[in-house]
């Protein structure tokens, strides 16, 4: 059973922010599972989602964390057919 851990004060490993469909193609190709976090910077839950899913990264070595700004990048929100925020894919 996992359990989410409490939010560190400084993290060390940085959630990586995916720009184009470019990076979000080469990420999810890669042998290791991945998780995707489709958030705004205009969402508030997105915000309140964020220090529990850095936590997650923090602790989960053997998982890749990316997140996808759905107004930076509309063109991967578009093909994985985001519709609300936050969505993990």
């Amino acid at each position: 059973q996992h359990t989410v851990p409490s939010t560190p004060l400084l993290s060390t490993k940085m959630v990586r922010m995916l720009a184009t469909k470019e990076e979000f193609d080469e990420v999810i190709a890669g042998d290791k599972l991945v998780v995707v976090d489709f958030t705004a910077s205009w969402c508030g839950p997105c915000r309140m989602m964020a220090p529990i899913f850095d936590a997650l990264a923090e602790t989960y070595d053997d998982v890749v964390f990316v997140k996808v700004d759905v107004d930076a990048n509309e063109e991967t929100a578009a093909a994985c057919e985001i519709s609300a925020m936050p969505t993990f894919h």
